[in-house]
């Protein structure tokens, strides 16, 4: 089984945001100088508040907890949590959950997506927009990262060349755009401006499918394309499906840019593992997140909270 693992220690995050508190500077991180924030912070790499320590203390917990013992580490989180996911035996998990180092060991579970309402019914036109200057400028400069079934990048909702002003690359965003088969060379642009993704622990369970599920960006489903360009399409485009004609949408933020990190598929859902994998990497880069997606299970547990903290 694939287990979700929390460790005592915080995470980098939490020394990150100490660090704004305490220069009094509550936009520190809002501005786009996260990454930068920490690299000037001088930790040294015996520091207990750097990246690369957190990650060699979890493998050397592993290593002592399980002398001579099989185990696969699918992610190392230190950004949302202190922690890694492992596919390990039940019991193999209580060993690693009966470590003073741990503060919790949860099997990881199932999402199932959700979805989303229209400017129109958040009275956008009218209001917000109208402060922001218009549709063609409202949300310039934001950066939406959006955990989902990945984006369609031909979709003209998602084009840099539409806007009557144009979209420049915002200089803080550090984030990659993954090239494969399914997503080519060009997929990005100075609207879609990254995208990749994550499947550890589908692949650990031998349900992924390069194939049908698109080792890939690319939206195999429909709901992330439909999220993106809720929250963050180009204005006035217009909706046609079979030839009808439905009207011309536009997203909430419409000259937002967007950055696509793809954990969620269509024949299985996706699973908590790579979903914090995926925001955990979203820290890494100062963007807002659009995570559209409920636990399979109605139950409240410690395991849904560990998604629920972000």
């Amino acid at each position: 089984m694939v287990y979700i693992v929390t460790l005592k220690q915080p995470p980098t995050l939490n020394y990150l945001v100490g660090l704004r508190k305490s220069d009094n500077d509550l936009s520190y991180v809002r501005r786009g100088k996260l990454t930068t924030r920490q690299n000037q912070c001088n930790c040294s790499r015996s520091d207990p508040h750097n990246t690369s320590y957190l990650i060699r203390f979890q493998d050397s917990l592993l290593k002592r907890t399980f002398k001579g013992e099989s185990y696969q580490k699918l992610y190392s989180y230190h950004y949302l949590i202190n922690g890694f996911a492992v596919f390990l035996s039940p019991q193999q998990a209580k060993k690693l959950e009966n470590r003073k180092e741990v503060t919790n060991v949860v099997p990881d579970f199932s999402v199932r997506l959700a979805t989303t309402h229209t400017p129109e019914f958040l009275g956008l036109p009218g209001g917000a927009w109208v402060i922001e200057g218009g549709p063609d400028v409202a949300g310039e400069g934001i950066v939406i990262g959006f955990i989902d079934t990945g984006i369609d990048p031909t979709h003209p909702s998602f084009s840099d060349d539409i806007s009557t002003e144009p979209y420049p690359v915002p200089p803080h965003f550090s984030g990659a755009c993954e090239i494969t088969k399914d997503f080519p060379s060009g997929s990005c642009n100075r609207k879609l401006i990254g995208a990749c993704h994550f499947a550890a622990s589908a692949i650990a369970r031998g349900l992924f499918n390069a194939s049908e599920d698109y080792a890939s960006p690319f939206d195999g489903d429909g709901h992330g394309t439909h999220t993106a360009s809720i929250a963050a399409g180009n204005h006035n485009i217009p909706v046609i499906v079979a030839g009808h004609h439905f009207g011309n949408a536009s997203g909430m933020a419409p000259h937002a840019h967007i950055a696509v990190y793809k954990a969620l598929y269509k024949r299985f859902g996706g699973f908590a593992a790579d979903i914090v994998a995926a925001i955990d990497q979203v820290c890494e880069v100062p963007t807002l997140i659009s995570l559209s997606l409920a636990t399979a299970a109605a139950a409240a547990s410690t395991a849904a909270a560990t998604v629920a903290a972000a």
